[in-house]
């Protein structure tokens, strides 16, 4: 499967805390879509709405959250359902270590 995606969008801060920052988001998505051994190829225009959360638990250890809700345009009751969530722990001034955890319902 090969998925390429171009798009663009205004993002917003809506609250800012000593340690987390969230943010919101809705942008037009042009998606081009192969579908692995198979001739299916979808190319679809979808709005994507979005949560981002940034949280700094100590200067060592961070966690980023963003979900994304992208009904197609042309029918909204198709729709794909995503977040993704990584986990950051600085060890040194050069050295880190991320773990990225990501979830999809298409």
């Amino acid at each position: 499967m090969w998925r390429g995606l171009t798009g663009f969008s205004p993002r917003f801060q809506v609250l800012s805390l000593d340690k987390g920052l969230f943010f919101i988001g809705t942008q037009y998505m042009y998606q081009y879509e192969e579908i692995a051994s198979t001739s299916i190829i979808h190319r679809d225009h979808r709005l994507s709405c979005y949560l981002s959360v940034n949280y700094q638990f100590s200067p060592a250890f961070k966690i980023v959250n963003t979900s994304y809700y992208q009904p197609l345009l042309t029918d909204l009751s198709i729709t794909r359902i995503s977040s993704q969530t990584s986990f950051l722990l600085k060890i040194s001034s050069h050295l880190a270590f991320r773990s990225t955890f990501s979830i999809s319902l298409d």
